[in-house]
């Protein structure tokens, strides 16, 4: 025996079914990459890279007491001159795609600069944690940023309410493409002196240095991470310039 169905029903069903989709399809929208006021952010799949190795993130050691998430979160840094700033915060280790960057305010150089958002937009609803991110503060223009080479950069200090009293140490976060065995070296511009060499071994992926801060005088530095791919025997090499203030936070 056949059952016929008329098309009343028919758009009855559909109605159905596009009533129960449409929040989430609503919801996906919200969360993706857009303008938000001076900034934007959201999911973004952003392409891979086609070299080797890529600096992600380089923040202050540090990680504020307490694990709730909180209204805002701040990215905060030294500015020692006046010129460009483009700030990139994303997922170290990319899971659910996060991705900011566009960011429109005025920089004061001399002087330690914050930029605060707020986390139910998108991080609230992604899951992610303030410890999931990463942030790299490049000094150039936006449009001329190569994201597997920045020349200089201003290392970060992400918090929620309560900023560190001192900067202890940087945390570096590197991804490479392929295993590679890798050193890692830290120069004073002043003398050309290492202050810091680190031999790591073999890595691939997302890894983090910590390079010790407390020591170090105000001055220029350059990190310099040299090795070898282990397959093809290629060079690695990464380099970038930073600025360590002896101001207080």
């Amino acid at each position: 025996m056949q059952t016929s169905v008329n098309s009343f029903e028919i758009r009855a069903i559909l109605f159905v079914c596009v009533l129960f989709h449409q929040p989430t399809a609503l919801a996906d929208a919200d969360l993706g990459y857009q303008k938000r006021g001076h900034y934007a952010e959201g999911r973004r799949d952003k392409p891979v890279a086609s070299v080797g190795i890529e600096l992600i993130s380089v923040l202050a050691d540090y990680q504020e007491p307490g694990g709730n998430l909180a209204e805002h979160i701040q990215a905060r840094f030294y500015l020692q001159e006046n010129t460009p700033v483009c700030l990139v915060a994303r997922e170290k280790d990319n899971r659910k795609f996060y991705w900011l960057d566009q960011v429109q305010q005025s920089w004061q150089p001399g002087e330690f600069n914050t930029f605060s958002w707020p986390t139910a937009t998108v991080i609230k609803p992604l899951q992610l944690k303030v410890t999931d991110l990463g942030v790299l503060v490049r000094l150039q223009d936006c449009s001329s940023v190569d994201s597997a080479a920045p020349d200089r950069i201003a290392p970060a200090i992400l918090y929620q309410n309560q900023p560190p009293n001192e900067l202890s140490a940087y945390v570096f976060t590197y991804k490479l493409r392929a295993n590679a065995k890798v050193n890692l070296k830290v120069k004073s511009l002043a003398d050309g002196q290492t202050v810091f060499p680190k031999e790591l071994g073999n890595k691939t992926g997302v890894f983090e240095v910590v390079v010790p801060a407390n020591k170090l005088a105000s001055g220029d530095y350059q990190v310099e991470l040299t090795g070898y791919d282990l397959a093809s025997n290629a060079p690695v090499y990464q380099s970038v310039r930073f600025f360590h203030p002896a101001t207080p936070l």
